[in-house]
């Protein structure tokens, strides 16, 4: 998980890729909220707030998400 983490904080992986399904454990077993504060340019606040938005709830896990919601995410943060 913290590989995961430190491709995203390191510009490895895109919020698309993330967002992609995928069987990767580590990646699946993170709090949707951990995953986008990793992001530089999303931040703490600014994921709290589009969570809010899209009431997802903070302690949702990336494998949780639906399609639909992934899709959500994706535009309110691009």
């Amino acid at each position: 998980m913290n590989q995961v983490l430190a491709q995203i904080s390191n510009h490895a992986r895109s919020l698309s890729q993330v967002l992609q399904s995928s069987d990767e454990v580590g990646l699946n077993q993170l709090y949707v909220l951990k995953v986008l504060e990793s992001f530089s340019k999303i931040g703490k606040i600014r994921a709290r707030q589009v969570l809010d938005e899209l009431q997802i709830d903070h302690k949702t896990k990336m494998s949780s998400l639906s399609a639909d919601q992934k899709a959500s995410l994706l535009e309110a943060l691009q």
